[in-house]
């Protein structure tokens, strides 16, 4: 995804530099949207990682506020903007390293989850291929 380094502050926010490669190009010179929500479930997520604790993206709102230039320092960052129960609000940002300037926003809602959530997808799947054609 393009990141280049990881660091988690005092605070508990997650801050990243990153740079968006030519292979993630959209408009001319400009990042693909799908690479910035890309990213975005990437900081999140890994904000409930470093802070010892596994969970799902369950939702993911980003508002794309300026063209993210591709080839060019870029920074963001993520934070627990709030807890209820097992359900994480995050948000986060993109930046240009050079001015600061925030390209883009999101907002996620994250799930804890234990290691069995997994094992329950491998078995959930194996029941809906196992129905589609009978060979599974």
């Amino acid at each position: 995804m393009g990141m280049e380094e990881e660091t988690l502050a005092a605070d508990g926010s997650a801050h990243y530099r990153l740079r968006c490669g030519p292979e993630h190009e959209g408009g001319p010179g400009v990042a693909h949207g799908g690479w910035i929500s890309g990213v975005f479930v990437e900081i999140v997520g890994h904000l409930a990682v470093q802070m010892e604790q596994l969970a799902v993206t369950g939702a993911l709102s980003v508002t794309y506020r300026k063209p993210v230039p591709i080839n060019r320092p870029l920074t963001a960052r993520a934070w627990l903007a709030g807890k209820d129960g097992g359900k994480w609000t995050v948000e986060g940002s993109i930046h240009l390293a050079s001015s600061g300037t925030e390209l883009a926003h999101a907002t996620a809602l994250l799930v804890e989850r234990e290691m069995s959530h997994y094992t329950r997808a491998r078995e959930w799947l194996g029941r809906e291929e196992a129905g589609s054609d009978g060979t599974a």
